[in-house]
């Protein structure tokens, strides 16, 4: 899965964001683009990334 979050824009918003979301494989801050690999429900991980105040577009 593959979301873009323009609320990260720096190292510690990658570090929250990845306690939020286990299993997050690459953060690429210039474009906001975060790709997930996971089983997991897309709905459980938007879900997740909007409590943690990450919502993506």
């Amino acid at each position: 899965m593959e979301f873009t979050i323009d609320a990260i824009s720096c190292s510690h918003c990658v570090s929250r964001f990845t306690k939020a979301i286990q299993g997050v494989d690459q953060v690429d801050l210039p474009t906001h683009k975060v790709e997930v690999q996971t089983t997991a429900d897309k709905e459980k991980i938007v879900d997740a990334l909007k409590q943690a105040g990450y919502p993506p577009n």
